[in-house]
């Protein structure tokens, strides 16, 4: 499944924070932090802990109506759990793929997380900020 199209905010979209809800029906906490330009590093550990992951998280762009590229409201990203293997379990395979997509306050994330080339077999992602910490 295809990430959805790209939009444009009036202020470009900051994805670095503090960010707690579910992945997957799991509870916890994902603590983003920028990278450069365009680029983050995720981190999640579920409450219980039994879960934890990280991502490679890159911003799509799109042209403003001047043709521009300009970073847009959503985030690919390849997550990875140190788990090896093929077969998946609740624990997870290792590695997968998915996106996000921030609101224009910046106050909210939704998208989809999958295992291996999937970004939509996992289930879904939401988060709401609790803390603004790269600023």
């Amino acid at each position: 499944m295809p990430p959805p199209p790209v939009d444009l905010y009036p202020e470009e979209p900051d994805f670095a924070g503090v960010w707690l809800g579910e992945v997957g029906g799991q509870m916890g906490e994902l603590d983003v932090s920028p990278l450069g330009p365009s680029r983050y590093y995720g981190s999640f550990k579920s409450d219980d802990g039994a879960i934890r992951f990280v991502l490679n998280m890159k911003q799509r762009s799109a042209p403003d109506r001047g043709g521009d590229e300009v970073p847009g409201n959503l985030v690919v990203f390849e997550w990875q759990d140190g788990h090896q293997g093929e077969v998946c379990s609740a624990q997870g395979c290792g590695r997968g793929m998915g996106w996000v997509l921030i609101n224009p306050e910046d106050t909210a994330l939704s998208g989809m997380l999958g295992f291996g080339e999937s970004n939509a077999n996992r289930g879904t992602l939401s988060f709401v900020r609790v803390e603004d910490t790269y600023e």
